[in-house]
């Protein structure tokens, strides 16, 4: 009808008919021939607006673009020096007894050990803990760092059905939380994060929550249960949410995952991939297996405590976490006005 042929990138870099539209008029507005339809639609008058409100997730970080003008970004070629410093311009996360930045650092400051018994609602201590490491089935070590109200989350915000939801591990859901909570923070919400190439990197190692499924009998979707259980997509989801153009990738180097994301990340901010980058890692420990294996290695310590380097050392404590941090090569946040 317009005569008009496009890229099929075109197709996923504009993923909606408003986008589209926009671009469509901007790059061929001038030589476009758009015919005059006839609507029968109402007049503008006569129009009803329906609103809707969607509660976004709560957010525990200020948002930077609040009381302020927001500056027009303008996405620009990254640079490719291999030697250009990296800022951090926006992070958000959840810990063991910390349900956000503030209060972990007030934790750190006033020296708390957050470490506590397995609770209740991951499994049954009685059943599964023996201080004998060779009792089959069973773990000598009750004790970790853990997450408080990990099964909470508000999928149709993300454009994710419940029933979805409900097969999802837990740590694709904290990550995109955590993600959206970090953009918010760096002030990179709207038009402005349309503006920049943005990335998302991942650490993660450990997925137990399927295996729980089928233990518990909650399987309902066999295709939705795969794709929510995919370590490979954690790091996806958020891009497809927010239709997000730099790179994607998840890294699983075991205890490691995390950090090698960062270095990954940095690299590809220099060789210039992305204008920014989204990068953190995701831990959570559902079911007994975990404990059960490493106990039976030797890996787990039989009183609780982590003594690293200590000649009373006897194995370490394992702990939950989320988090995620926004990186920028730092001329770019400089010049950008961002928050270091």
């Amino acid at each position: 009808q317009f005569d008009l042929k496009l890229k099929i990138q075109v197709i996923y870099d504009y993923s909606s008919i408003r986008d589209l539209s926009q671009f469509i008029v901007t790059c061929y507005g001038k030589t476009l021939k758009i015919p005059t339809l006839k609507s029968d639609a109402p007049k503008e008058a006569d129009k009803v607006t329906a609103q809707v409100t969607v509660k976004a997730p709560e957010s525990n970080t200020p948002n930077k673009e609040a009381g302020k003008i927001p500056a027009q970004v303008v996405a620009k070629p990254s640079e490719t020096n291999s030697t250009t410093d990296i800022a951090v311009i926006g992070m958000s996360g959840r810990f063991p007894g910390a349900d956000n930045l503030s209060e972990f650092w007030e934790n750190i400051r006033q020296g708390i050990d957050s470490i506590s018994d397995v609770p209740p609602s991951r499994w049954d201590v009685q059943k599964y803990y023996d201080p004998d490491p060779q009792k089959p089935n069973c773990s000598n070590s009750k004790w970790g760092g853990f997450l408080r109200d990990v099964d909470k989350f508000d999928p149709l915000f993300f454009n994710i059905s419940p029933v979805e939801a409900e097969v999802m591990d837990p740590q694709q859901r904290l990550f995109l939380e955590t993600c959206w909570h970090t953009l918010e923070d760096a002030g990179y919400v709207g038009q402005r994060l349309k503006s920049v190439k943005c990335g998302v990197f991942a650490g993660v190692i450990y997925n137990d929550y399927k295996a729980l499924l089928y233990k518990n009998g909650q399987i309902k979707s066999h295709g939705q249960v795969m794709l929510g259980n995919a370590n490979s997509i954690l790091a996806s989801w958020l891009a497809y949410f927010l239709n997000l153009r730099g790179p994607v990738m998840t890294v699983d180097s075991a205890c490691t995952s995390s950090l090698m994301a960062v270095h990954l990340a940095c690299k590809s901010l220099r060789d210039g991939e992305a204008d920014v980058m989204l990068v953190g890692g995701v831990t959570l420990f559902l079911s007994e297996q975990l404990y059960v294996e490493m106990s039976k290695a030797g890996m787990v310590s039989p009183t609780g405590k982590c003594r690293a380097f200590d000649d009373s050392a006897d194995g370490i404590v394992v702990g939950e976490a989320v988090a995620v941090v926004a990186l920028k090569p730092l001329n770019r946040a400089i010049a950008d006005g961002d928050t270091i």
